[in-house]
């Protein structure tokens, strides 16, 4: 099989799987396919534009393509293991594909919003944004503070917070937090001495501080000041 084809549709995954079984595939296969697919329901849920991958193809239509589809039941259950099907099979069919790619081409110029910079990504320097690393997709693309990447391996907290120092460890970088636009992002290894509890971005402002990098995505410029985000408590 050609692994340079990519796969788009709606529960694509699910199709092929029947496709190796029908036609008796075999499961390298069947695998092999299955990593060639872009499954459109996901593509859309982490730009936000749905709430679950679970969508179907109409409903996208209607949401990215601002259009309506007809796909009527009767030419769905019809017979399709004939040699010679009907047009209104042929341009169902089509009809699929053709909107399944349309769909593809506006999401693909969307951002993903889940998306976090890796460790190749990574540079001395460069800003970047903090955010969740979990939670609802809006949540995770919300910008809860800005930071600078830093060389420094070994950080010194600020006071009051324990441990007194952290060791940047792989999966980890070092930033300097510039930034704080929620003060309720929890920050894993570190805690409130008086309190014991975890220790959130306000007590890190210009400080530099140990993160893992699923906290880090690529900085975005905004003109806007006091602008209001979508996700007021993210928690790590």
């Amino acid at each position: 099989m050609d692994q340079s084809f990519t796969f788009i549709g709606v529960n694509v995954t699910s199709d092929f799987h029947k496709i190796g079984r029908d036609f008796s595939l075999t499961p390298k296969t069947t695998q092999q396919i299955k990593t060639g697919v872009i499954n459109l329901g996901k593509f859309a849920c982490v730009r936000d534009v749905v709430e679950s991958g679970s969508v179907g193809l109409a409903k996208l239509c209607e949401i990215v393509l601002k259009i309506s589809i007809e796909k009527g039941s009767g030419v769905r259950f019809s017979d399709w293991s004939t040699k010679t099907v009907k047009y209104a099979q042929i341009k169902y069919a089509a009809l699929d594909a053709i909107a399944s790619h349309m769909i593809y081409i506006k999401l693909e110029k969307m951002p993903d919003l889940t998306s976090r910079l890796t460790k190749d990504e990574i540079e001395l320097g460069m800003k970047v944004d903090i955010v969740s690393k979990n939670g609802s997709v809006a949540c995770m693309a919300t910008r809860n503070g800005t930071a600078t990447v830093v060389v420094d391996e070994v950080c010194t907290s600020p006071h009051g917070i324990s441990p007194r120092t952290v060791t940047r460890g792989n999966g980890f970088v070092t930033v300097k937090i510039n930034t704080v636009y929620s003060n309720a992002l929890y920050l894993p290894k570190y805690k409130v001495e008086s309190t014991g509890k975890k220790a959130t971005l306000q007590y890190f402002q210009n400080s530099n501080v140990v993160i893992p990098l699923t906290m880090v995505k690529q900085h975005v410029a905004s003109n806007m000041s006091g602008q209001l985000f979508l996700c007021l408590v993210p928690k790590v």
